[in-house]
């Protein structure tokens, strides 16, 4: 059945068929969510829950051990298909293999208080996260954001933690790319050779409340 505002209704059949509906992968969308306030309207949970990727829907550990490159990317992936967004990484330490990508508009990476990113795992001479720059190509980067982010560098790794605009011989690469409007924000930089670096193309960037460790 389903009712006015669209959500479906399911009655339990011998106690067990709702508590199995609702574990179910698309359980979340048998359930309604309603914001307070004059006119707010109702949705399902899973699409008020999918506003936000986190880096966990993708099984991301932040054990510090394990590594969490792929699904960190997968989620990063995800929010780019979406047109943007925001990628969201709990608090935990998240172990780097290898470059992060946030090179299409608006798609932002935000921690949590105590997210840390370990670069331990980094190829020499690789940055950590570059706005601006993929293998898919020369494209413009706009609006994107880091924020509320710890990177635990190397003293040793010639490139920066992040990298903003034109980006060469990343992973092979040369590409320029037009990067507008990006923001580093609340991140702390600890023991990294060179934490930032802004080059060629970009315009409007804008970094604040960041933190240097030795």
């Amino acid at each position: 059945n389903e009712s006015n505002d669209g959500l479906k209704n399911y009655a339990p059949i011998g106690g067990t068929l709702l508590g199995q509906q609702l574990a179910a992968a698309n359980g979340s969308s048998l359930v309604g969510f309603q914001q307070s306030g004059t006119g707010a309207v109702v949705r399902t949970a899973q699409d008020k829950m999918r506003e936000v990727v986190s880096v966990k829907d993708f099984g991301a550990a932040g054990d510090g051990v394990t590594d969490d490159t792929a699904a960190i990317k997968a989620a990063i992936s995800a929010t780019k298909s979406k047109g943007g967004g925001t990628v969201f990484i709990p608090s935990g330490e998240y172990y780097l293999s290898s470059t992060l990508y946030a090179d299409q508009g608006y798609t932002s990476i935000v921690g949590d208080p105590g997210s840390v990113i370990l670069t331990a795992g980094l190829p020499d001479n690789t940055p950590a996260i570059v706005i601006g720059s993929s293998s898919r190509g020369p494209g413009q980067s706009n609006q994107s954001r880091i924020e509320g982010l710890i990177i635990v560098g190397r003293t040793t790794n010639a490139r920066a933690a992040i990298e903003i605009g034109t980006i060469t011989n990343v992973e092979g690469l040369d590409k320029d790319v037009q990067t507008v409007g990006t923001t580093v924000e609340r991140v702390g930089f600890q023991t990294c050779g060179l934490c930032i670096q802004v080059v060629t193309q970009s315009f409007d960037a804008r970094f604040v409340s960041l933190e240097f460790e030795a």
